[in-house]
């Protein structure tokens, strides 16, 4: 079956439906009666993800905002933002992917690689896998290639330096 591509506003609409819900789950919390120590923990249980899930849907309403199309950096930032919130498993390996993706995209290497290892530490398809380790080798690769630029520029300038001091 072929992927539908969703419209940018229906994933807008449902997710601050999702968050106005979490929100709402927020404001019913303080009234809740219960009657043992058990109950009282799933409560807070629930605040916690309540709180956690409001907080990822802000800042995916925002990442995908239209006033940012043309701020790429800001929507890895955003991105990066969201994949530590305390998902579940299959909402973190999602935030993992777009982090990763975008991240790579900006040429991102180090930042891109942490979400690879990140992704990899999760039970995934073999097809994610198999596009995690791509992008972690492919990273590590140009991170080592950046690297030794860096080092060869760094002993030049101090070769230079230590010449014109004396």
């Amino acid at each position: 079956m072929p992927h539908r591509v969703i419209p940018h506003k229906a994933i807008c609409t449902v997710s601050s439906v999702l968050c106005r819900l979490f929100i709402n789950i927020l404001h019913t919390i303080p009234v809740v009666v219960v009657d043992s120590r058990r109950e009282v923990d799933e409560v807070k249980e629930l605040l916690g993800i309540a709180k956690d899930y409001v907080l990822a849907l802000r800042i995916e309403l925002k990442r995908k905002d239209p006033s940012l199309k043309d701020e790429p950096v800001r929507q890895a930032e955003l991105a990066a933002y969201f994949t530590h919130c305390n998902l579940q498993a299959t909402h973190l390996k999602l935030s993992l992917q777009s982090a990763m993706s975008l991240c790579f995209k900006l040429k991102n290497y180090g930042t891109a690689a942490t979400f690879a290892r990140r992704l990899l530490e999760l039970n995934l398809s073999p097809q994610v896998a198999t596009r995690a380790r791509q992008v972690w080798k492919s990273c590590i690769s140009n991170y080592a290639i950046i690297f030794r630029l860096f080092h060869f520029i760094f002993l030049s300038l101090s070769w230079t330096i230590h010449l014109l001091s004396q």
